[in-house]
C-alpha cells in the first residue's frame, strides 16, 4: 500500500501543479512549491491512513517546534522486548541458583569442600 501512498501523492502534487499554473496564473516557481506541498500533505495523510486501516494503534502524537509527529505502537518491537525481559528472568534464576551451588561447594573460604572433610 505504499506504492499506492506515493503514487496517489504523486497525481495530487500533479494536478495541484497544473490547477496552480493555469487557473491561478501564478510563476511556475509558485506552482511548484504549492504543487509539492499539495504533494507532501496527501503523502502524510495517506500514510497515516493506511497505518490505521492496517490496525495500528497510537502511542503517542503531539504538535511541538518541529512539527507535528504521530508515534504508533510497535508490535515486533514490544514481542522482542518481552522476550528480552523473559531471557532476563531465565538468567538471573540461573545466576541464583549458581550463586547457590558456589556457596554450598566452596563454603570454607573459597576451598572447595570435599567428602573426606
Amino acid at each position: 500500500m505504499g506504492r499506492a501512498t506515493v503514487i496517489f501523492g504523486g497525481a495530487i502534487g500533479v494536478a495541484a501543479f497544473v490547477y496552480v499554473l493555469l487557473h491561478r496564473h501564478a510563476d511556475a516557481y509558485t506552482a511548484v512549491t504549492r504543487a509539492l506541498v499539495a504533494a507532501v500533505l496527501a503523502m502524510v495523510v495517506l500514510g497515516v491512513a493506511e497505518r490505521f486501516w492496517r490496525g495500528a494503534k497510537i502511542k503517542k502524537a503531539g504538535l511541538d517546534g518541529s512539527g507535528p509527529s504521530v508515534e504508533f505502537e510497535d508490535h515486533i518491537a514490544r514481542a522482542v522486548d518481552q522476550v528480552n525481559e523473559r531471557m532476563n528472568d531465565h538468567v538471573r534464576t540461573i545466576n541464583d541458583r549458581l550463586y547457590d551451588i558456589e556457596k554450598v561447594l566452596f563454603k570454607n573460604g573459597g576451598n572447595r569442600v570435599t567428602s573426606e572433610e
